[in-house]
């Protein structure tokens, strides 16, 4: 069953947290959505797990509204 909107939008919210968390040093340890919780473990990919499912959930929110998808490619302007 596809996400609405506002559950993708919770997500993103959570991960920008937990990214925030993990810049400013803090040791945020899971992440809940509904009945499911995913423990982030602490180390050197932490960020890169996070920067990468912010990522997924901007592609998911792209495709419902429309919006361009942070992998679409960059097309540089024709100059004439």
């Amino acid at each position: 069953m596809a996400r609405t909107l506002e559950e993708i939008d919770a997500d993103i919210a959570k991960f920008q947290a937990a990214q925030d968390d993990l810049l400013l040093g803090n040791k945020a340890q899971t992440l809940k959505r509904g009945d499911r919780e995913r423990t982030v473990e602490t180390g050197s990919n932490r960020a890169g797990d996070i920067r990468r499912r912010l990522l997924e959930l901007q592609h998911e929110r792209s495709r419902i509204t429309g919006e361009r998808s942070p992998f679409a490619p960059i097309i540089p302007p024709i100059m004439s």
